[in-house]
């Protein structure tokens, strides 16, 4: 048997509740504790170090789910979507869309997609220059070009999410019946410290035109009405005070001090 056979075995063998009969063959065993037997005791590492990384990255939902109800939907996930990189902590990328499709309740499953954007930005790249105010120039600022810093999550989810994440119990908005409400968030890395906020639709929408790499001049355009230049102006405030905004070298105005060896 080929070494690349014996891998493979391994690795069924270590998912499977019930391990292949040529384990016995292949592997070790003793009189005290057969192949099968140490094959069982990797088999339970195996998933109780994801369940319990996956405990980390979604604690509210473990919560509000229950503790047998996780450990269900963990089991399944990881025979689903067994992990495609080596770092253990990604291996919660696809949870929110599982529990979504495991059916559970709609805040639960937005509370998963809230949880893993707060990880996804803590474990996101920084930013190789982040806009400030000193970047722009009252001439240069229609046109100039920005993006998203790595560390920025934009998400839509039912406002009962939030409200789990605060620690609110799924009883407690379940008798409220307070009709479901979908708003935007962004979920932004400020340092080491992770927050996120609910955002206006017409924010939300500035913000994904910021994430295309849109001029300053499209993302005030997503404010309409009466006084939309003061509530344009108040965002990219907000947006650059948060850190959201990595400039663009190529927009960079020219001579600027942030430019300075």
């Amino acid at each position: 048997m080929r070494l690349s056979d014996v891998q493979r075995l391994f690795y069924e063998a270590v998912r499977a509740d019930t391990a292949p009969p040529e384990v016995a063959t292949v592997f070790v065993g003793t009189p005290a504790l057969s192949a099968h037997r140490r094959m069982n005791i990797y088999h339970s590492a195996y998933f109780a170090r994801q369940e319990e990384v996956l405990s980390e990255i979604f604690p509210r939902v473990k919560e509000v789910a229950a503790a047998a109800t996780f450990r269900r939907w963990v089991k399944g996930y990881l025979l689903a979507h067994p992990s495609a990189r080596p770092a253990i902590e990604w291996i919660g990328a696809r949870f929110p869309g599982y529990v979504a499709a495991a059916e559970a309740p709609r805040a639960v499953a937005d509370l998963a997609r809230l949880e893993w954007a707060r990880t996804a930005v803590l474990l996101a790249p920084d930013a190789p220059a982040v806009l400030t105010l000193g970047d722009i120039s009252a001439e240069g600022f229609a046109g100039m070009k920005a993006a998203l810093t790595p560390g920025v999550e934009l998400i839509e989810i039912d406002r009962e999410a939030l409200a789990l994440h605060r620690g609110e119990s799924l009883e407690t908005l379940e008798r409220a019946a307070s009709p479901t409400t979908r708003v935007g968030c962004v979920v932004y890395r400020r340092g080491h410290a992770v927050l996120h906020r609910s955002i206006g639709a017409e924010e939300l929408r500035a913000l994904r035109l910021v994430e295309r790499g849109e001029t300053f001049a499209s993302v005030c355009a997503a404010f309409e009405g009466p006084g939309a230049a003061r509530a344009a102006a108040q965002a990219v405030r907000r947006f650059i005070d948060d850190t959201l905004i990595a400039v663009l070298d190529s927009a960079r105005p020219e001579g600027n001090m942030n430019d300075a060896p």
